[in-house]
C-alpha cells in the first residue's frame, strides 16, 4: 500500500522542491487514470525531507489496473524531428511551432512600440489587446510551459529524450516502472527488472540541480574537466515533471 512518499533534501536547493511536485503530479495522475475521485494530494515540508501524501491509499490491486499514460510530455525540438509513434498532437510540446508564434508576438509588440501614430495611452491599449490575444483560447495561445521546455532543449536535450524513452520504449512494462518509482519514495525494496532502460543513471542537469555543473561538484572549482554528477532516472524524471508544472525560467 502506498500513501506517504518521502523526498529527502540533500542539495539545499530547489531541486527537491521540483522533485516533490513531480511526485505529487504522478500520484494525482495515477488516481485520475484509475478514475478514482475525491483524492487530495498534500505536500508538506518536514525539515529534512518533503512528504507527499494522499487521503486515499494506492494498493497493488489498484495499480494492476493502471493503463499507460505520459509521465513526461514529449518535446519536439525542431521542425525536422519526427514525433515518436503513437503520440497525438496534445501528447507533445511543439517547440518550433510555438517559437514561430512567440516571434510573431514579439514582432507585433515591437511594431506597437515603434508606431509614431500612437500616443502613450494608445500604445498601452494596443499592448493590452495583444496580451489578451496571447492568453485567449481564440488566439494563438502559447504553452505555459514554453520557457521551461525551451531551456530543457538546451540542457542538453539528449538527457530528456532518454528519460522519455525509458517509459515510451517500455509501455508494456509501465506498471512495473510506476511501482518501482513508488517503492523508491516509500523506501520499499525494488525488484530487479528483466529489461533495461534507455538511461538508468542520467547525468544531473544544472537546470533542475543548481548545485551541479562545472566547478560545483568538488572542492577545486577551476578544473575544466569537471562535469555534472550522475543521478538516477527516477529522481531526474520527477524533477523534469515538476519543472514543467511549476518552474519559471
Amino acid at each position: 500500500m502506498y500513501q506517504n512518499f518521502s523526498i529527502k533534501k540533500e542539495s539545499g536547493t530547489y531541486s527537491e522542491t521540483l522533485e516533490a511536485f513531480g511526485v505529487a503530479k504522478l500520484i494525482s495522475n495515477i488516481f485520475s487514470n484509475l478514475s478514482i475521485q475525491g483524492v487530495q494530494i498534500k505536500i508538506e515540508d518536514k525539515g529534512s525531507f518533503y512528504c507527499v501524501s494522499s487521503n486515499k491509499p494506492l494498493t497493488n490491486e489498484l495499480l494492476d489496473n493502471l493503463s499507460y499514460f505520459l509521465i513526461l510530455k514529449f518535446i519536439k525540438k525542431d521542425a525536422s524531428q519526427e514525433v515518436p509513434d503513437g503520440l497525438l498532437v496534445n501528447d507533445y510540446f511543439n517547440y518550433p511551432a510555438q517559437k514561430v508564434e512567440l516571434d510573431n508576438y514579439k514582432k507585433r509588440f515591437a511594431e506597437i512600440e515603434s508606431n509614431k501614430l500612437f500616443n502613450v495611452e494608445q500604445k498601452k491599449v494596443e499592448r493590452k489587446k495583444l496580451a489578451e490575444e496571447k492568453l485567449s483560447e481564440f488566439g494563438k495561445k502559447l504553452d505555459a510551459e514554453f520557457d521551461v521546455y525551451r531551456e530543457i532543449i538546451k540542457n542538453p536535450y539528449a538527457s530528456f529524450s532518454k528519460l522519455f524513452d525509458n517509459f515510451h520504449q517500455n509501455r508494456d512494462n509501465f506498471r512495473l516502472l510506476v511501482k518501482e518509482i513508488l517503492n523508491y519514495y516509500t523506501d520499499q525494496p525494488i525488484a530487479k527488472r528483466s529489461f533495461k532502460l534507455a538511461d538508468e543513471k542520467p547525468t544531473s542537469q544544472q537546470l533542475y540541480n543548481p548545485n551541479q555543473g562545472k566547478g560545483l561538484n568538488r572542492g577545486k572549482a577551476n578544473n575544466p574537466s569537471m562535469g555534472n554528477l550522475d543521478s538516477n532516472w527516477i529522481s531526474e524524471t520527477m524533477k523534469i515533471s515538476g519543472a514543467l508544472d511549476m518552474m519559471v525560467c
